[in-house]
Order: structure tokens, then C-alpha cells, then sequence
């Protein structure tokens, strides 16, 4: 069936659908597939084509820096145009982008296929079951169905209160082989943001911002990589990041658990060093998934898993069920020191509410 006409019935059966119970947005796909017929024409599309594409709410509502959007750009040329072959192949190895951009015009005609695969198997039915895993049964009604947007940008995915924001190759990658749990994994953001589950003062002076964003980004992204990591991390997954995420996770996790800790002494003294996000994020790698997910593993393997679920709303917890989970380990993998617990309390008492 010429590219085309495929494409045709697919935006044809996406508009007249109406069984479909989530909001799938795929109006940033479409736009970028214009782009790329001109492109496997040989034809440089017009710059207000790129704008448009980028203007779309899958890119608006969680909007990337322009530098790194202008390399995707070139990405998507290179892997596209067919004049352009030569130079692709002398730089392909050593970039990621080029490889990401080669497959996903390799793969375009199955990717179109995929997103009817999404909705006849309304992807956020498996997403739920994944997410609710990890929910007390309060959070389980008390947000509207997101919108969920698939871009091509970054083979990654991120949530908040605006929507569900998908990388159409990652979803073909991972979904194929274990529905919705990367999905779910941003479901539970999602869920935590809307229902406004964590409730912290609005006064928190400068000094501990950087912190208490910290403690809430590991205690989310911990708990939440407790619903796809054990999936996609395992040897036949076909996640194209998790070589790296491994090394790192394995190589890092308990080093920087011994870090944090020392940064909260130094916070706890009245030290400066740590009252700026930028330090923060120079210690703790990949968005907190590093040491995250060993914390929160600990948590679920010396069965703690259902105090976790139980006390979601309060990140807190998360460091103290780590800290008492890490005392029943053989190992002895590192704990939070007197100190670092006791600023934590403090934190907690000044800042967050309880429901």
C-alpha cells in the first residue's frame, strides 16, 4: 500500500473513532510526517513547516530547548533526504540522534500502524492497571483523563498536570512488549500532579527549595521506576537506553546515596553549598533515577511496598522506609545518618501538610 494512502486511513480512522475512551494526541505525528514526505522527496521543507511542528501542544505544553529541537532537525534531514545519505553514514556511529532519526524512518510505516494499535487497544487501560500498582485507592478516581501526547523528540516520556507527553518510537519500542508500563510509570506523575496528592507550604524560604524539590523528584521517580524498570531493564527488553541506565545504576546508585546524605549534613550546618538546584543536579544523575530506583527497590524487596503505597502523599516517607528497609539488608548497603534523618523531620514539620 503506497505510503500515502496508509497514511490517509490512519488519520481517517483516528478522526471518525469514537470508541476510544483517552484523548490521544497525535497532531504533533501528523505534522512531522508532512515534514518527512518532502523530506524522502528530496525537498527542504519551508521553515514556517518546522515552526508549525514545534507550535504543536505536544512540544508547546512541555516545550524542549530550541537548541536541542534544531539537532533533532538535522537529525530527521539527514535520515530522510536521500541526497543526504553519504553524510549520514559518516556520522552515524557516534550519534545518537542520527541513529534514533535512521530508525525512526526505517520503522515509519510500522509506527503509523502502531498508533491504531494504541487506540484499538486504548493504551491507557494498561497504563492504569500499571500506575494503580503503586496508588492507594484514594488517588484512584480523583483526576480527569490526560490527554496523552506523542512527539518525536527524545525516546524518552515525562508528566505533569498539563498531559502525558510520549516519543512515538519509544512507545513503538516498549509497548509492543510490555503495554503501558512506561506509560504507567508517567501515569503515576500524572496522577500525583493532578490530584494534587503532595501538598507542600508556599512560604519555603530560598535556602531549601533546591532540597525539597529534591527530596519530592527522588521519592517520585524512585517509586515510579518500580513500575517499568523491573520490565525494561531486563536482558531482551528492547529499550535502547537501558545499557546505559544500568551501568549507571549499578555503577553509582549506593555512591550517591552516601553523596545525599552528606549534602543534607551540610544544609543541616547551615552550609550554603547546597541551597542552589544546580549542585543538586551536578550530584544526583538522570532526574534522581540514580539512586531512586535502588532506594526504592530496597523499599519493595525487605517489604515495605504497601507503607510506601499507603503514604505516597508524603516523600518523606520514602527516605524512612529506605533507611529501615537498608537495616534488614545483608549487605549494609549506606543509610541516612542521625543527622540527616533529623533534618529531614525538620523539613517535613515545616513544610509539608498533611492531608
Amino acid at each position: 500500500m503506497p505510503n500515502k494512502l496508509w497514511y490517509l486511513l490512519v488519520m481517517v480512522w483516528l478522526f471518525f473513532s469514537s470508541e476510544t475512551k483517552a484523548q490521544y494526541n497525535f497532531d504533533a505525528i501528523e505534522k512531522l510526517w508532512n515534514i518527512t514526505d518532502l523530506l524522502r522527496n528530496d525537498e527542504m521543507p519551508e521553515e514556517a513547516l518546522w515552526k508549525d511542528l514545534f507550535n504543536s501542544k505536544a512540544y508547546k505544553l512541555k516545550r524542549p530547548e530550541k537548541n536541542y529541537t534544531d539537532q533533532v532537525k538535522l537529525s530527521l534531514v539527514l535520515a530522510f533526504m536521500p541526497s543526504k545519505q553519504e553524510i549520514l553514514k559518516e556520522n552515524i556511529k557516534n550519534n545518537v540522534l542520527l541513529q534514533r532519526a535512521s530508525r525512526f524512518a526505517l520503522l515509519e510505516p510500522y509506527l503509523k500502524r502502531h498508533i491504531l494499535w494504541i487506540q484499538e487497544n486504548n493504551l491507557l487501560d494498561s497504563m492504569q492497571l500499571q500506575a494503580d500498582k503503586l496508588l492507594p485507592t484514594a488517588l484512584y478516581n480523583c483526576y480527569p483523563e490526560p490527554v496523552i501526547y506523542f512527539r518525536y523528540l527524545d525516546y524518552d516520556a515525562s508528566a505533569d498536570a498539563k498531559g502525558i507527553f510520549m516519543d512515538l518510537l519509544l512507545s513503538y519500542d516498549v509497548d509492543r512488549y510490555k503495554a503501558g508500563v512506561f506509560g504507567g510509570h508517567e501515569l503515576f506523575h500524572y496522577i500525583l500532579a493532578a490530584c494534587e496528592a503532595r501538598r507542600f507550604s508556599e512560604n519555603i524560604p530560598p535556602q531549601h527549595q533546591a532540597v525539597m524539590r529534591i527530596i519530592r523528584q527522588l521519592s517520585e521517580e524512585g517509586t515510579a521506576d518500580l513500575i517499568d524498570k523491573p520490565f525494561l531493564l531486563q536482558t531482551n527488553s528492547p529499550l535502547m537506553t537501558k545499557t546505559d541506565f544500568l551501568k549507571l545504576h549499578e555503577g553509582l546508585a549506593t555512591k550517591k546515596i552516601i553523596e545525599i546524605n552528606a549534602a543534607l549534613e551540610s544544609l543541616a550546618a547551615d552550609s550554603a553549598t547546597y541551597t542552589r538546584l544546580e549542585a543538586w543536579e551536578r550530584l544526583i544523575p538522570v532526574n534522581a533515577h540514580i539512586p531512586g530506583l535502588f532506594m526504592a527497590q530496597t523499599i519493595s524487596e525487605e517489604g515495605h511496598i504497601q507503607e510506601l503505597v499507603l503514604k505516597i502523599n508524603n516523600p518523606f516517607q520514602f527516605f524512612y522506609l529506605y533507611n529501615q528497609a537498608a537495616m534488614q539488608v545483608s549487605t549494609k548497603p549506606p543509610r541516612f545518618s542521625e543527622t540527616a534523618i533529623a533534618f529531614l523531620k525538620h523539613l517535613e514539620k515545616q513544610y509539608w501538610f498533611s492531608p
